[in-house]
C-alpha cells in the first residue's frame, strides 16, 4: 500500500514541479508511511478482532465472513482505484504544464525542446501503465469475489491469484526501469533538471 501512495505523491509532486510550485517532501514521507499504516491496522484489526477464525463462517450473504472481509477489502481496492484514477489526471497536467513551461522561456520549440516534452510523456505514460499491469488483476479480483460471493469460481480465482503472485511484485523490477536515473538539461533560459531519482520525488524548484 505503501508503493501505492508513493505512485500518486510522485504524481502530485511532479504536477507541483513543472507548475513552477514548491513541493511538501516531508508531507509526502509522512502521508506515505502513516495512512497506509491507518489503514492496514483498521482493515486487520475489524477482520481479526475479536475472533482470528473468519474464514470458515459460510458463503451465503450477508454472513460473518463477507461482512468482516469487506471493510478491508474496501479500504484496500479503494487506494488502488483511487492512484489509477488520480495519477494519470496529475500527469497529463504536468505534461501540459511542460509544453507551456517551454513554450514560455523561448517563445519557439525546437525539435530538442519537443523531444524532451515528449520523453517526459513517454514517462509518464510508462509510470500509468506498470502500475496498471501490476495492480489491474487485483482489481478484477475484487470485483468477482464480490459479485459471485455465493458462487465462486474456484479454478479461475486460482489462476487469477498466480496472476496476482506474479505481477504484483514486478512493480519493484519496473520502478527500477522507469525511475532510473536521469537528468535531462533543455538549453533555454534556464536548465531544468527534472529528476535526480536517487530521490523518489521531482525537485519543485525547475
Amino acid at each position: 500500500m505503501v508503493t501505492w501512495l508513493w505512485t500518486l505523491l510522485y504524481a502530485v509532486d511532479t504536477w507541483l514541479a513543472f507548475g513552477q510550485r514548491q513541493g511538501y517532501p516531508k508531507l509526502y514521507h509522512a502521508m506515505a508511511w502513516t495512512i497506509p499504516a491507518f489503514l492496514t491496522t483498521t482493515g486487520l484489526t475489524l477482520l481479526y478482532f475479536p475472533n482470528a477464525d473468519c474464514h470458515n463462517f459460510g458463503t451465503v450473504k450477508p454472513d460473518p465472513t463477507f461482512t468482516r472481509l469487506l471493510p478491508n477489502y474496501v479500504l484496500m481496492y479503494s487506494m488502488i482505484a483511487a492512484v489509477m484514477l488520480l495519477a494519470p489526471c496529475f500527469f497529463v497536467a504536468s505534461a501540459r504544464n511542460a509544453d507551456s513551461l517551454v513554450s514560455s522561456c523561448l517563445r519557439q520549440v525546437t525539435n530538442k525542446e519537443r523531444s524532451v516534452v515528449q520523453a517526459i510523456r513517454l514517462k509518464f505514460a510508462l509510470i500509468v501503465g506498470m502500475f496498471a499491469i501490476c495492480w489491474t488483476p487485483n482489481l478484477v479480483n475484487g470485483i468477482i469475489i464480490w459479485c459471485t460471493w455465493g458462487n465462486l469460481s474456484v479454478s479461475f480465482l486460482l489462476g487469477l491469484w498466480y496472476l496476482m503472485a506474479a505481477v504484483n511484485p514486478l512493480q519493484a523490477f519496473l520502478n527500477s526501469i522507469v525511475y532510473r536515473r536521469a537528468n535531462t538539461k533543455i538549453d533555454f533560459q534556464f536548465t531544468v533538471r527534472l529528476t535526480d531519482e536517487t530521490a523518489p520525488l521531482l525537485p519543485s524548484n525547475i
